[in-house]
C-alpha cells in the first residue's frame, strides 16, 4: 500500500520534470530559430572585397547592402550591427596576423532579434575558428550546433556558448544601454525625444562616429519602455535608393546615419537628433507636435533632476519614466472608461470632444489624442 501511496507522488515529480525539459526546449528552439544565416566576406591580398560563402542563400538586396556597410581595408569598428527589413545583421571584422591569399574577413550572422552582446560573442567564437581553419564547413558545424543543440564550445573541450544563457536575455540586451549619459548630454532637449517616440514619429539621429551612433539609437527606446520594441530601430542607414525604400511605408522608427546629409532629409523625420553637436530639432513640418504644455515641462524637470542625481542609475531612470508614462495612459484609459460608464458602453476609444471636454490646452489636446492614438485608445 506503501507504494501505491507514493505512486501519486512519483507521477506528480515525473510531471513536473517532463513540463520543465518541454519549457526548457521550447525556450532552445525560440532561441535558436532567431538565427536566420551566417556569411563570409573576404579581402585578398590584391585589395579585392569578395562575398564568398553564405549558408543559407541570402537575398540579393541583404547581401548589397551588408557588403555597403563592410569596413575592412578601411577605418571603421570592428563590430557592428544594423536592421534591414526585418532582419537584424551582425558583423565582425577580422585582420590575420599571417596571411597568405585572404588578408581579413568578415563574419556575419543575420538574426530575428536585437541582442549585440550575443552575437558579438557567437562572432568571435566564429571568427576564432575560421582564422584557424580559414575552411567554411568548421563555421558552419558550429552554426548548426547552436541551432540544433542552442550551443557551440568556444573553442576544442572548453567552454559553451549557449543562447540560453541569462546574460543574453533579451531585457539584458535592452537596457545596456547609457539613458542617463544620453539624457546629461541633450538635456532639457532629451523631452522632445521622449515625445517623439511616445507619439510614434519619426527620428533621424546623426554622428559623425558610428560608435557613437549606435550606442545612442540603442538607448533611445529606453524611453518608452513599457513598449519594450527596439525593432524600431534602423541604426546604420545609407541614402540610398534599396534603404530608403524599405523604410517608406515604416512609421514611428528611428533611423541612424554617418551621412551629415541627412539633416537636409527633412521627408524622412519628425525630429532631428545631432549626435555630435549636442541638438535635438523638431523638422519644420512637425514643430506643432513639439509645442510643450506644464505637464511636458513637469517630465523634462523630472528627468533632468533624475540623471544629475548622483544616486541614480540607468535602471532607476527607466522605472521612474516608466511610471510617468503609465500614469499618462492610465489617465486616458480612465477617461474612456468614463465615457463608456456614462453612456452604457457606448464609446470605448478616446475621442477630441472627450478631451474638449476638460478643456486642456490645444498642445495638450493634440498630445493626449496622439498618445492615445499610438496606445491603440482613439477612434481610428
Amino acid at each position: 500500500s506503501a507504494a501505491k501511496e507514493s505512486q501519486p507522488m512519483f507521477m506528480f515529480h515525473m510531471h513536473m520534470h517532463v513540463h520543465v525539459m518541454f519549457t526548457h526546449l521550447l525556450s532552445l528552439v525560440k532561441m535558436a530559430a532567431d538565427l536566420q544565416g551566417v556569411s563570409l566576406i573576404e579581402k585578398d591580398k590584391n585589395g579585392d572585397i569578395l562575398w564568398t560563402w553564405s549558408f543559407p542563400t541570402i537575398e540579393d538586396s541583404l547581401r548589397d547592402v551588408i557588403m555597403r556597410k563592410c569596413t575592412l581595408g578601411e577605418a571603421g569598428a570592428d563590430f557592428m550591427y544594423n536592421h534591414f527589413k526585418s532582419t537584424w545583421y551582425y558583423l565582425l571584422n577580422v585582420l590575420l596576423d599571417d596571411p597568405n591569399d585572404v588578408v581579413a574577413f568578415t563574419v556575419i550572422v543575420q538574426a530575428k532579434d536585437f541582442n549585440p552582446e550575443k552575437y558579438k560573442e557567437l562572432l568571435c567564437i566564429l571568427g576564432k575558428e575560421y582564422s584557424d581553419s580559414m575552411f567554411p564547413p568548421k563555421i558552419l558545424q558550429m552554426y548548426m550546433s547552436v541551432i540544433s543543440k542552442g550551443w557551440c564550445l568556444k573553442e576544442p573541450g572548453g567552454e559553451r556558448f549557449s543562447v540560453t544563457a541569462k546574460i543574453y536575455d533579451k531585457r539584458r540586451a535592452f537596457i545596456a544601454s547609457p539613458l542617463k549619459a544620453i539624457i546629461n548630454k541633450f538635456g532639457i532637449e532629451s523631452i522632445l525625444i521622449y515625445v517623439a517616440l511616445l507619439l510614434k514619429k519619426r527620428i533621424a539621429v546623426y554622428s559623425s562616429q558610428l560608435d557613437s551612433l549606435l550606442q545612442v539609437i540603442r538607448a533611445l527606446p529606453l524611453f518608452v519602455w513599457h513598449r519594450q520594441n527596439w525593432d524600431i530601430l534602423y541604426p546604420h542607414v545609407d541614402l540610398v535608393e534599396v534603404e530608403l525604400e524599405s523604410l517608406e511605408l515604416r512609421s514611428g522608427i528611428v533611423i541612424g546615419s554617418i551621412d551629415p546629409s541627412i539633416e537636409g532629409h527633412t521627408e524622412l523625420y519628425d525630429l532631428f537628433i545631432n549626435v555630435s553637436a549636442g541638438t535635438v530639432n523638431a523638422a519644420p513640418h512637425a514643430k506643432d507636435t513639439f509645442v510643450l504644455g506644464k505637464v511636458h515641462k513637469e517630465i523634462a524637470l523630472f528627468m533632468v533632476k533624475t540623471a544629475e542625481d548622483n544616486n541614480s542609475n540607468d535602471q532607476s531612470i527607466i522605472k521612474d519614466l516608466s511610471v510617468k508614462t503609465r500614469e499618462l495612459i492610465a489617465n486616458l484609459k480612465a477617461l474612456v472608461q468614463e465615457k463608456a460608464e456614462s453612456s452604457d458602453g457606448a464609446t470605448s476609444r478616446l475621442t477630441l470632444d472627450m478631451l474638449r471636454s476638460r478643456k486642456v490646452t490645444p498642445a495638450m489636446e493634440n498630445f493626449l489624442y496622439g498618445l492615445a492614438s499610438a496606445e491603440g485608445l482613439s477612434e481610428l
